[in-house]
């Protein structure tokens, strides 16, 4: 064989080798979704402010782990005109895969959620007086408390 011939089969080998890897899963690929579904509470009513949507995000942790970062594992917006409401998340059934640094050996991860919003007087958020957000992906309601805020 000429070192032409050689040349054109290791690029071969390596164009099948990148799309092989390229059209694989990786494991951090949504595989399927779990419902949670979360009542936003307040202890008043809440007008939202027209045109912006409620912004939530499920984060989750090894909490085994100190000192280290959540990672986002959902993002939603909801068009939600008041508060109380209650709103559905969409959990990728392999979450804990997307979770860096990934979780100990036998470890099962921690999530919560962060809320934002805007009213016409200040902001939505979590009210952590009333208890932290932590949220199991079951589909049982859950309650997250919310307030507003400057």
């Amino acid at each position: 064989m000429g070192k032409k011939s050689v040349l054109l089969g290791i690029i071969a080998l390596f164009m099948v080798g990148v799309i092989t890897s390229c059209s694989s899963t990786s494991g951090t690929e949504p595989v399927g979704t779990t419902p949670i579904v979360l009542q936003l509470e307040t202890e008043t009513p809440v007008e939202l402010a027209v045109g912006e949507p409620l912004v939530l995000t499920l984060y989750a942790h090894d909490p085994m782990l100190a000192d280290v970062q959540a990672t986002a594992i959902v993002q939603n917006r909801y068009d939600v005109a008041q508060l109380p409401a209650t709103v559905l998340v969409e959990v990728p059934l392999n979450a804990e895969s997307f979770i860096y640094p990934t979780l100990a050996e036998g470890a099962s991860a921690a999530y919560y959620v962060r809320v934002q919003g805007k009213t016409s007087s200040g902001s939505v958020m979590v009210d952590f007086n009333k208890g932290f957000p932590n949220v199991e992906i079951t589909p049982e309601v859950q309650t997250v408390y919310i307030k507003t805020g400057r």
